[in-house]
């Protein structure tokens, strides 16, 4: 079924076939407001309604619609159940990322952790070289040379050093007995002299202990068994175990975690983002 109102077709915005359409309807001289209803071939005149009315289905008349008097509302019938959502619509692009806001203040310093395993003993170096001796001290005078060689007397005091002549000099007499040894001179002791060589290393030292390990247990899990010396992090903070157990909260069971790192302050919250 079609129908068309005759004040509502303004003939500027109709193609050619419309005009001559409507032309052709409007020779059968409808009144103002007035409608034609009908399949394309068949045309039926609904006559136009008054103020307040409506258009209504009605089998009873030739157009199968008719004016009437629009019924009052009744009262809004309850709110019928909420349906079913409907699938989440795509994901719009990421806005961009807002300014970074100002860094926290820094959390205090976690406790110090345990020695690592001593390093091996490195190999003992050579001994330098000797330095070089001082000087001699000065060797004391001679003994005058005694008569016809008898028994060996006892040495006698060394005599002081006669002036020397100045005659020729004479035949070398006789060796004399080797006097006692005189004094150690008072120089000084000779520079050091330069050092060394290295010498080749000495051997390996033995291995030290094996520390102590703290293996890293990621997010901790109130389902999972820990073991001394697991380490865990939880609402920010970090925490090592302390006694074998399930289902303890850090933070929370003392006797079984302490504190290892705590969670700085949080930083102010950056301006939003523009909407993705």
């Amino acid at each position: 079924m079609a129908f068309v109102n005759f004040r509502s077709f303004p003939a500027q915005q109709l193609t050619t076939p419309e005009v001559a359409w409507v032309q052709a309807l409007s020779a059968m001289a409808p009144a103002a407001g007035s409608l034609y209803v009908g399949d394309g071939t068949n045309w039926t005149i609904l006559g136009p309604g008054v103020d307040g009315q409506g258009l209504y289905a009605d089998t009873s008349a030739p157009s199968g619609l008719s004016w009437a008097a629009a019924s009052p509302s009744g009262p809004t019938g309850p709110t019928g159940p909420t349906g079913p959502t409907g699938p989440a619509g795509a994901t719009g692009p990421t806005g961009a990322t807002g300014p970074t806001g100002p860094t926290g203040g820094t959390g205090p310093t976690g406790g110090t952790g345990p020695d690592g395993p001593t390093g091996a003993v490195g190999p003992t170096g050579n001994p330098g070289p000797t330095g070089n001796p001082g000087p001699t001290g000065p060797t004391g005078p001679t003994g005058p040379t005694g008569g016809a060689t008898g028994s060996t007397g006892p040495t006698g005091p060394t005599g002081p050093t006669g002036p020397t002549g100045a005659g020729e000099t004479g035949p070398t007499g006789p060796t004399g007995p080797t006097g006692p040894t005189g004094p150690t001179g008072a120089g000084e002791t000779g520079p050091t002299g330069p050092t060394g060589p290295t010498g080749p290393d000495g051997p390996t030292g033995p291995t030290g202990p094996t520390g102590t390990e703290y293996p890293w247990e990621g997010a901790w899990d109130s389902g999972t068994p820990y073991e001394i010396n697991d380490c865990v992090h939880h609402e920010g903070s970090g925490y090592i175990c302390i006694q074998a157990g399930t289902g303890q909260e850090p933070g929370v069971a003392t006797a079984y975690w302490d504190l290892l790192v705590e969670q700085g302050v949080a930083g102010e919250t950056g301006p939003t983002g523009p909407t993705g």
